[in-house]
């Protein structure tokens, strides 16, 4: 079958607020900024986020406010898509890279890390394993 004009028929851009969530508190917030193009079902999200104080947050971190609800997509499991932080400055630990993924049926993206020490497995990103002043890029892709 050939490609026809429907398959982009679902196109948009556009931008919203991504915030720094945990289990519970708050961090300052002084920059946040995000872009997203949505083809059909597929969301591409890019992420601009900085901190000035991670004041009483706790719990692991998550990106909330994406701008479309997850989709529930895989049935062994409610981690439903995968992102990556290309850039981050303000970690208190040595970590190597850290993972970013959608959470069914939410707006949310939950953070994972692999540690600087040979960890072989990911951890949760808490908010002891950052600095009070941070500065992130992030993206994200998730299906709705």
């Amino acid at each position: 079958a050939g490609m026809t004009a429907e398959i982009l028929d679902d196109y948009e851009e556009g931008t919203f607020t991504p915030t720094l969530l945990g289990a519970s508190g708050e961090a300052t917030v002084s920059e946040a900024g995000g872009h997203y193009t949505k083809i059909g079902r597929m969301v591409h999200c890019v992420i601009g986020l900085t901190i000035t104080n991670k004041n009483t947050l706790d719990g692991q971190l998550n990106f909330g406010g994406l701008p479309f609800t997850v989709g529930d997509n895989y049935a062994y499991s409610g981690l439903e898509a995968i992102g990556t932080i290309g850039y981050i400055a303000g970690m208190a630990d040595a970590v190597s890279s850290i993972s970013i993924t959608a959470i069914q049926s939410s707006t949310t993206a939950t953070w994972y890390m692999f540690d600087g020490t040979g960890a072989t497995g990911t951890v949760e990103v808490l908010p002891a394993d950052i600095d009070d002043a941070m500065n992130l890029r992030a993206q994200i892709i998730y299906c709705v």
